[in-house]
């Protein structure tokens, strides 16, 4: 159990490790992990793309070619009122400005639909694939088997941070990508008509040129990117790490050692970040160079190529018509390059979201497709005549293990031919040394390890009760928090159920009342509650109880699971799993809660070091902790 040292170790074997090796270190793979990216944008885009998005994209898409027509418009217009006032055409001047005046409402409006657009696009896809995510994670408590048995780091960064950031990188390159694309177009047939083809023609050698020369000077942004969001997780955790374990840091003075810790992961982002820039400065300093600046060069040479050779009657035009000619092909030769430059620049955002689609990808792959535990013992126990084998009993309560194996998910074994049968009200305690995997027995009947060999027969999982050592008080008001995890209506009669619950378990306290008839009354004895408290109270339960109160807590959600409102037989818990979860309890109080639990007709597994509690129990089942997996059951009365 998680209560002693060996046992943490041993569950810490099943975690992840928070010190595994980055992408970049795994030398071997590293020639397939760009393949492996790129692959994974088009695989988590089929994921998030449905009926709603595909017409959002088609909005974008309309917004963006509108833009581009609007560009063209505008560098011509701008042309020709220029040309008109070098001729001194003063009348066009002011009629050209009025038609700018107009069109730019237009133009306002479609930036901003634009704009919408593509936030609408971002929202979208993140939606999708965050309830995709939340179903696969909370189903048949995947939740569990990631965090603790496969091998995956940081889920909880992966689905609020990198899905987020894949929606809007991905909203981003598709933005970046298509007006380009289009301006690319509709920008060339406007360069052909004022200067022919060779003025494309050579704009594009030039860009085709600098494309050579910098691709081989280009980082590997997909990669650094993975890499970058390893590293943040991994700094969150720390940080995450202190605020659960916030009063032992205090109680230990443990406040140096931790902060080198976070010191330490913040630096290992840091020197990352550093050791990336002068990559990044190389790379754009060239990239800069070649797409822009020179690009102006050639964009010049080709501008007066016409006037120069008389093409299109360009070298007898009069000075106004060479300054409109000299706008209009300056502005479309400078969107052109500016589109060229974008599709450039898109290389690097391409890069980032093939990082950020990897680790969506793996996500949701961990999610769908666990790792297999045990497989080896499974098999061998199958081919030894022995195969393992579940079966649900509806109301009966009936537990029952025939010639079951239980072992560790990393193999090591706990448990051999374990055979015992718990009938509805027995009460028995397990007792071990430290280590020995006392509660994995709970975790097999609970779905969360495997049965390796053997039957195991037991109720269904809503008839079964687990307390475990670690509080855990759900979020809610008092009300939902004493039906969890069921939901129901309020009512008075629910309330005046559950004010008795809490009674049993022993979370009233005596209240000065003058109205009452014998001047007391029964009150919630919690911090931060008010005198009249109602079940409609909300407060933050994990600050305002203390651990005696949240096991107490614990217990009342015990018994109202067990006597339910309104009654039903169906789904009534009938077998509860009390692991550790009395230690904050006063010795009377905790014999008053295990007599309740007699009263209600539950069969009782407590795993405790209290030699006091076997008085309260019928039969004690001892693990000899031995790699034979040995075991003792022991009548106790």
């Amino acid at each position: 159990r998680s209560g002693s040292k060996k046992e943490k170790r041993g569950k810490n074997d099943l975690k992840p490790n928070s010190n595994a090796p980055l992408p970049s270190e795994k030398n071997k793979k590293s020639k397939r992990t760009g393949k492996k990216q790129n692959s994974s944008i088009l695989k988590v885009l089929s994921m998030a793309l449905q009926v709603r998005e595909k017409w959002t994209l088609a909005g974008l898409t309309t917004s963006l070619i509108l833009r581009s027509l609007i560009s063209i418009f505008m560098a011509q217009h701008l042309g020709k009122t220029l040309g008109y006032f070098c001729d001194r055409k003063w009348g066009d001047v002011v009629s050209s400005v009025n038609q700018f005046a107009a069109v730019s409402v237009f133009a306002a409006m479609v930036n901003a639909s634009l704009k919408t657009f593509a936030d609408m696009f971002e929202h979208n896809l993140r939606e999708v694939l965050t309830r995709k995510a939340h179903s696969l994670y909370l189903n048949d408590k995947q939740y569990y088997r990631v965090n603790w048995l496969d091998n995956v780091e940081q889920v909880d960064q992966l689905i609020c941070e990198d899905i987020s950031k894949w929606a809007a990188a991905t909203s981003e390159v598709y933005t970046q990508s298509l007006k380009p694309l289009i301006d690319m177009v509709l920008f060339s047939y406007q360069l052909k008509r004022k200067m022919g083809l060779e003025g494309p023609y050579l704009l594009y050698a030039w860009f085709a040129i600098a494309a050579s020369l910098s691709t081989v000077v280009l980082p590997r942004f997909g990669k650094l990117a993975a890499i970058e969001q390893t590293l943040e997780g991994r700094f969150r955790e720390r940080h995450a790490r202190i605020k659960k374990n916030a009063e032992m840091v205090a109680f230990t003075r443990g406040e140096k050692p931790e902060k080198a810790l976070l010191d330490k992961a913040f630096n290992t982002i840091r020197d990352h970040q550093l050791s990336v820039l002068p990559r990044k400065f190389f790379s754009d300093s060239v990239q800069q160079y070649l797409t822009k600046y020179f690009a102006t060069v050639v964009g010049f040479s080709l501008t007066v190529r016409p006037v120069l050779m008389d093409y299109n009657g360009m070298g007898s035009a009069t000075a106004g018509e060479i300054a409109a000619f000299f706008v209009s092909s300056r502005s479309t030769l400078e969107g052109l390059a500016n589109a060229v430059l974008a599709l450039f620049e898109l290389q690097k955002r391409v890069g980032t979201l093939s990082g950020l689609s990897y680790r969506v990808e793996n996500l949701f792959k961990s999610l769908k497709m666990p790792l297999p535990l045990l497989e080896d013992q499974i098999k061998q126990a199958s081919d030894n005549g022995n195969p393992a084998k579940r079966i649900v009993n509806e109301n009966s309560g009936l537990l029952r293990f025939s010639n079951v194996d239980v072992h560790e998910p990393n193999g090591r074994k706990l448990l051999s031919n374990l055979n015992v049968t718990i009938e509805q009200g027995m009460r028995v305690i397990i007792t071990g040394d430290n280590g020995c995997g006392k509660s994995s027995l709970f975790r097999v009947i609970c779905g969360l390890w495997p049965i390796v060999s053997g039957t195991v027969e037991h109720p269904p999982a809503n008839e079964l009760f687990f307390l475990s050592q670690t509080n855990f008080v759900p979020v809610g008001t008092l009300r939902e928090v004493l039906v969890y995890p069921r939901v129901l209506k309020q009512s008075k009669e629910l309330d005046d159920h559950l004010w008795k619950i809490l009674e049993w378990s022993h979370m009233l306290e005596d209240s000065l009342d003058p109205q009452s008839a014998d001047g007391k009354s029964k009150r919630l004895a919690v911090r931060g509650l008010k005198r009249g408290a109602t079940m409609d109270d909300q407060l933050d339960w994990n600050r305002a109880l203390s651990p005696g109160q949240q096991q107490r807590f614990a217990f009342a959600r015990l018994f109202f699971s067990a006597n339910p409102f309104p009654s039903a037989t169906s789904g009534k818990t009938r077998i509860a799993v009390i692991d550790e979860a009395t230690n904050g309890i006063a010795p009377n109080i905790e014999a008053d809660l295990y007599e309740r639990c007699h009263k209600l007709g539950l069969s009782v597994f407590s795993i405790s070091h209290k030699v006091e509690l076997k008085s309260l129990h019928d039969y004690e089942l001892h693990y000899h902790a031995n790699k034979e997996g040995s075991w003792d059951w022991i009548p106790l009365r």
